[in-house]
């Protein structure tokens, strides 16, 4: 029997501010400490994004939130797979054929992202476009490919073949083979250049992103912001296994029980792991905490894909030299490893 869960609308994972009323969206604790906030829910990049932002100006607030959603918008449009006019789209229509003309927000993207893809060691890889779609998961009917296909797609990858041309503005892919993904880094992308706008008017915010978490400022007295951790095990979305506090940077998870299907009694979910082509298998869930969302969206994908036998403590090491790290991971037994504790 074949089932399928989830769709284009989910959440990469929910992260669940602590004592929140819906898991949807952000919600600060002690809201009535504060004399005025603004908010706005809208469903963009293929999730349900909140921004909540603080001040001393009602309109000027609103007006504030209308302006970084319409960038918001605009960027997601240019670093979208699903667009196909965008500048990720034109880049993979013409692999191997010729250079793009682009935009400085996409070679920004493409070289962050180029950058986790090598500190992850190709654990994290935005070229494995064609393995995903080979799965489905982006559609209606997501599948269990043969191992062959498998075999012949995890070929198709390859970070290294992405050239860009800072001078010329342009990036090209030398193989026509290869082909860009930008679910796993886009959205924190996004949520960091919305917060470097936001930052400029106002010193207290959140963003949330389909689980995607910045925040600008700290809360009332200088407290630091509670965030829970969903228990993957509970059919409940809004139970939480855990939580953490974190100041003024960004949050990101991935789990195994937002986007998946299930074939002949096998779940399958969408987290892949570039070197196998398979699902990985070893996490439930992963939470990492980074100076910015890009890095934490990057970073969660990366380690769930490594799993246990390869996220040691070499990994652990390499990437507490980045600013504000911390990894919370959740595997099959319940065991929570936390390498601000462990």
């Amino acid at each position: 029997m074949f089932v399928s869960r989830g769709s284009k609308l989910q959440f990469k994972t929910f992260l669940i501010l602590f004592m929140v009323v819906t898991v949807t969206a952000i919600y600060i604790l002690q809201r009535d400490k504060f004399k005025l906030s603004a908010e706005k829910t809208e469903i963009l990049m293929d999730t349900v994004v909140t921004i909540v932002v603080y001040g001393q100006d009602k309109n000027r607030l609103d007006n504030l939130l209308e302006q970084a959603f319409k960038k918001m918008k605009e960027y997601s449009l240019i670093l979208s797979n699903y667009n196909p006019e965008s500048e990720i789209s034109m880049i993979n229509k013409y692999a191997g054929v010729k250079p793009v003309n682009v935009s400085d927000l996409t070679i920004e993207f493409l070289e962050k992202s180029i950058e986790l893809c090598k500190l992850t060691d190709g654990y994290l890889d935005i070229t494995i476009g064609n393995l995903l779609t080979l799965w489905g998961f982006a559609s209606d009917n997501p599948k269990l490919p043969s191992k062959f296909e498998i075999e012949e797609s995890i070929k198709k990858k390859g970070f290294d073949k992405i050239k860009i041309n800072k001078e010329e503005k342009t990036v090209f892919i030398e193989d026509n083979f290869i082909s860009i993904d930008v679910g796993a880094t886009a959205k924190g992308f996004i949520v960091d250049k919305i917060t470097q706008f936001l930052s400029k008017s106002i010193s207290k915010g959140a963003l949330n992103a389909g689980g995607n978490i910045r925040f600008i400022g700290l809360k009332d007295k200088g407290k630091l912001w509670k965030v829970g951790i969903r228990d993957p095990f509970s059919e409940d979305r809004g139970k939480i296994i855990d939580k953490i506090e974190v100041g003024e940077w960004s949050v990101a998870a991935s789990g195994d029980y937002e986007r998946f299907f299930i074939q002949d009694g096998v779940k399958y979910h969408h987290i892949l792991n570039p070197y196998t082509g398979y699902p990985a298998n070893y996490f439930h869930s992963v939470t990492v905490t980074a100076k910015d969302a890009v890095t934490a969206d990057g970073l969660s994908t990366a380690i769930f894909a490594m799993g246990e036998k390869v996220f040691t403590l070499d990994y652990i090491s390499k990437f507490k030299k980045i600013d504000n790290f911390r990894v919370i991971t959740i595997d099959s037994k319940r065991d929570i490893f936390d390498s601000e504790k462990d």
